[in-house]
This record gives structure tokens, C-alpha cells and sequence, in this order.
């Protein structure tokens, strides 16, 4: 288990919700939405856990050739295994050709430019939330989107205004429906509902 400290110690249901969220939104680029259903979330589930060996990378996320991954294990020959988030798959990389993950970020009600992956043009928003590489997205209705609306997207969705630069695709992820796409295009990752 992992304790908020990463560092091994007692695990509570609080630890356990946060760790979950946050490998749902690295995974799916969604933001789940939950809620502690009357649960004690200081209470211990674990109270012997393993701490993470902070040199090892089993388990740290990367961006390597073919997106966003989670290093699954290690091989004798400076290999890595990936578990790609998507397109999900694995793959053997050379560790030197992975890098730390990171998102370009911004702040809380910082006016923006937004674009849905399947929109054509880049829309006035505001950043009303914020959680890791996800940002709670409001913005008006316009011509490819009739109501006003809010949104969880990745930072690939979000640029500053007038930034400029081509569009970024963003394909389907397994959490669409609490990303919102029922709402915006009707369709989930690109297949009809």
C-alpha cells in the first residue's frame, strides 16, 4: 500500500481514495467523481504497508514514444516494461528514452482557450478547478457546442488566449462519460452512444 508520504506506514481509507483518484485520472484523463459514502476516511486499512524504494522505477510515470505510461518492470539489459495508458498497450523501452511525466499547467480562474478533441476552433474558458494534469473547464455555448457548459480535460485541451498553434487530438479515454463527452459530442471515444 502507499501512505500519503509514499513512504511506507500506515495506510488509512483516505490514503487508499486519493491514491485511486489519481491513477484513474493519470490512466483515463478523467476526474472521477466520489465521495466518501459515510466512511471514516483517518480509519486504518493497513498497518503494515512496504515502503517504495525511492531509486527504483517500478511505478513512476513517464512520457515515452508512445505517450503517457507507468513503468511495470525492469530488465537486466537498462530496459524498461511500460503499461501505456493510451492507446493502451506495453512495450520494452530503453530507459534513457523515457522521461519523467509532467503536464503544462495553470491556475485556478485563469482565462484560457479551450478545445474539445473533436471541435475545430479554440473557445473562451476560465480554469475553475484544478487536480494533477487536469482542469475544470467552464465556457459558453458557441457553434459547436449550443449550451454553456463544464468540463474535466487534460492540459493538451488548454492553451493561453491567443496562444495560437495547431490543434491537438485528443482520442477517446476509458472515462469519457465523467470527462463529459456525452454531454459535448454524443459520442463515446468516437464511437456513437
Amino acid at each position: 500500500g502507499e501512505a500519503t508520504s509514499d513512504g511506507g506506514g500506515a495506510m488509512s481509507l483516505g490514503d487508499f481514495a486519493r491514491y485511486a483518484r489519481s491513477e484513474m485520472a493519470f490512466y483515463a484523463h478523467g476526474y472521477p467523481e466520489c465521495a466518501d459514502a459515510g466512511f471514516d476516511t483517518s480509519r486504518i486499512i493497513s498497518a503494515d504497508s512496504v515502503a517504495k524504494d525511492p531509486d527504483s522505477p517500478i511505478g513512476k510515470r513517464i512520457s515515452g514514444k508512445n505517450g503517457r505510461g507507468i513503468i511495470t518492470n525492469i530488465s537486466g539489459d537498462g530496459e524498461v516494461s511500460v503499461e501505456f495508458c493510451e492507446p493502451e498497450g506495453q512495450d520494452l523501452l530503453d530507459v534513457a528514452s523515457t522521461k519523467p511525466f509532467t503536464w503544462r499547467k495553470f491556475d485556478r480562474f485563469q482565462a484560457v482557450e479551450f478545445k474539445w478533441w473533436k471541435w475545430t476552433n479554440w473557445y473562451d474558458a476560465t480554469v475553475t478547478d484544478t487536480f494533477e494534469h487536469l482542469y475544470l473547464i467552464s465556457f459558453d455555448a458557441h457553434d459547436e457546442h449550443p449550451a454553456a457548459g463544464t468540463i474535466w480535460a487534460p492540459a493538451e485541451c488548454i492553451r493561453l488566449p491567443g496562444e495560437g498553434g495547431a490543434g491537438v487530438k485528443i482520442s477517446g479515454a476509458g472515462c469519457d462519460c465523467i470527462n463529459g463527452v456525452y454531454q459535448i459530442d454524443g459520442e463515446y471515444s468516437g464511437r456513437p452512444v
